[in-house]
């Protein structure tokens, strides 16, 4: 297998992939616990795991039963397993969003930086896009990662519930920044020139998006990422745009949420080129 080397930096320190497997592992008993507590099916070898069982999981174990509880559940069984804390978090987010320009308001933006060696650089910017196709649109281009991204985003992030394409784009639900409950959202094409941050030169790919809720409401999470492949590898500017009312926490926890995100990410398709 590939051998891969992953350089973090969060808030200016070095961050180690200890310390993310071990963040993704209180993750991903998190969910495991919160989907035990609204009815989920949560089972080890056709064995009912008690709350206390969750407890006693190993790393990979807990990994396993993780993905595969989510994975047993659609979209649509998903979205009313968490109806009401789906509903808190649109309120929460509402809340936190009205009356943002994106253009002039004040803002936050969370901020990973990662180093990662041992992968195919355009893996990571563009997925697989089929040899037939030879211009994208940008929505082209969202709806096809997207529907790549549905066969991995499980693997990528304990917190990721289901990721699909929709007729405008990417329709995913997760635990965002790792706080509160997850909520599903829909994101559409967005050009990097509406955003209030300028693109560095070093980085000659950059990826944004406008996020949705489901009842068209905008939701300023804006994600923003740039790329800057190398011969063996690529760095990474990992960004999300947040109004200034924010949480802190959020913003902290989703540099680390994008962290784990992308590790696996690599490690998938490192595996995938084997």
């Amino acid at each position: 297998m590939t051998k891969l080397s992953v350089e973090c930096i969060i808030d200016n320190h070095q961050v180690g992939t200890q310390v993310l497997n071990a963040l993704e592992f209180e993750r991903t008993q998190h969910v495991l616990h919160e989907m035990k507590s609204l009815g989920a099916d949560v089972q080890q070898d056709e064995h009912q795991l008690t709350h206390a069982d969750i407890n006693l999981l190993g790393v990979k174990t807990a990994r396993d039963v993780n993905i595969e509880t989510r994975a047993q559940y659609s979209a649509t069984e998903i979205q009313a397993m968490y109806r009401p804390q789906i509903k808190m978090m649109e309120d929460m987010w509402k809340k936190i969003c009205k009356g943002f320009n994106l253009a002039k308001s004040p803002f936050k933006m969370s901020q990973t930086y990662m180093k990662v060696l041992g992968v195919d650089p355009d893996l990571i910017i563009n997925g697989r896009p089929q040899k037939t196709v030879k211009d994208e649109t940008p929505e082209d281009k969202m709806r096809r990662i997207a529907n790549e991204a549905s066969e991995m985003a499980l693997q990528m992030n304990p917190e990721h519930f289901f990721v699909t394409a929709s007729d405008d784009g990417l329709y995913g639900m997760e635990t965002f920044g790792m706080y509160g409950a997850p909520y599903p959202q829909l994101i559409t094409p967005l050009s990097t020139d509406a955003l209030p941050v300028p693109r560095d030169p070093a980085y000659p790919v950059a990826t944004t998006g406008q996020p949705t809720l489901m009842d068209g409401t905008p939701l300023y999470t804006i994600p923003y990422h740039q790329y800057k492949p190398l011969e063996n590898g690529i760095e990474l500017k990992l960004s999300v745009i947040m109004p200034e009312t924010t949480p802190d926490e959020i913003i902290n926890g989703h540099a680390y949420h994008l962290a784990i995100e992308f590790m696996h990410t690599a490690e998938i398709y490192a595996q995938s080129n084997d």
